[in-house]
């Protein structure tokens, strides 16, 4: 998945940086529940404040501000919180193996800071793609 579609399904509630629930899902390929019960079940893993539920205004909310978001959804999603840290290990393991780059190296923490993928992370997606292609077959 490109980090730029990533990126976009971060949002701010509450003062924090997170992911819904059926976005996460659809990232790990798995159905909203199914992420929702392997987290329930792997509890002790995350911290305490790790998800929480949104109420129906705050819902109600994210559909004004961002058009992408299904109106009608059978359930108030769960919003994971702690994803930047999530974020930060997983794009220094992606920074450290060369397979994406910071378009501002000289300043990592800058604000407008995004990052590309290599010519190495290229051949790599394409190597997954035929391995995919091989396992389905």
């Amino acid at each position: 998945m490109d980090l730029q579609v990533i990126q976009n399904k971060i949002y701010e509630i509450r003062g924090q940086k997170v992911m819904l629930d059926f976005d996460l899902a659809e990232m790990y390929e798995v159905e909203t529940r199914r992420l929702k019960e392997q987290v329930k079940r792997n509890i002790e893993r995350f911290p305490h404040d790790f998800m929480f539920q949104l109420s129906k205004s705050e819902w109600t909310e994210l559909i004004a501000i961002c058009d992408k978001l299904p109106e009608k959804i059978t359930h108030t999603p769960v919003s994971l919180e702690r994803i930047s840290g999530y974020m930060n290990r997983t794009v220094k393991k992606l920074l450290d193996k060369t397979l994406i780059e910071r378009t501002i190296p000289e300043n990592p923490n800058h604000p407008a800071q995004k990052f590309r993928i290599t010519q190495r992370g290229k051949m790599f997606l394409e190597l997954l793609k035929t391995k995919n292609i091989d396992h389905q077959q």
